[in-house]
């Protein structure tokens, strides 16, 4: 049984670095896929949760918000292919903003 910081392979070539409890991803973590895709973020009991970022293979990302598994809301190249109302029939309380206070 996982616990603590570990590394797993599956055989179709997808890996898994990070966080585990209780033989579960939980914590923080990067999915990497053999295509180049890769999901960098926070998972809790095996499901993506929290804040992370979504990269393609071909280097496009979005920073996404999850909640046990389901992606709420999206901010970045990603949210361009899909319609605006997308996000609006999602929880209307969450919003990821790009108001950074830059120097």
């Amino acid at each position: 049984m996982m616990d603590g910081c570990g590394r797993y392979s599956w055989p179709d070539g997808r890996v898994y670095s990070g966080q585990y409890v209780l033989d579960q991803k939980h914590g923080f973590g990067v999915l990497s896929w053999t295509d180049g895709r890769r999901y960098e973020g926070f998972w809790d009991s095996g499901r993506q949760h929290g804040l992370g970022r979504l990269c393609s293979g071909s280097g496009r990302s979005c920073l996404a918000l999850w909640e046990r598994g389901e992606r709420l809301a999206w901010r970045g190249e990603e949210e361009e292919r899909r319609p605006s109302s997308s996000l609006q029939s999602r929880r209307s309380h969450v919003r990821i903003s790009d108001d950074v206070d830059r120097t």
